[in-house]
């Protein structure tokens, strides 16, 4: 199984905003969530849009969270649906150069 790997920009919305781990030992400034790329596997990118899924039925967020959950939802799925069309164009390319190649080869 092939595995899929895409970029993806974070940002952050509230400004001079510090956030801390559970640990503690590490801080995330603003500056660090809005340029910092990262580089995950979109299995890892699927697995939290299932988490997330799981824990909207279950009921774990309060209703004013819900527009925030959601948003992330749709930033993830438009990350699928990217990768998908880029998959897609890639395939497509590829079958194109090797009908190309075969025509080249018969008419040689």
């Amino acid at each position: 199984m092939e595995q899929q790997n895409i970029g993806m920009e974070i940002s952050e919305t509230a400004q001079n905003q510090e956030e801390s781990t559970d640990s503690g030992k590490v801080k995330l400034t603003s500056e660090m969530l809005s340029k910092v790329q990262v580089s995950v596997n979109m299995r890892f990118l699927a697995d939290i849009r299932n988490i997330i899924e799981v824990s909207t039925q279950r009921g774990a967020w309060k209703a004013g969270e819900l527009t925030q959950v959601g948003s992330i939802v749709d930033s993830l799925d438009n990350a699928f649906k990217q990768l998908a069309n880029k998959t897609d164009e890639v395939s497509t390319a590829a079958n194109e150069s090797v009908s190309r190649e075969e025509s080249e080869t018969q008419t040689d």
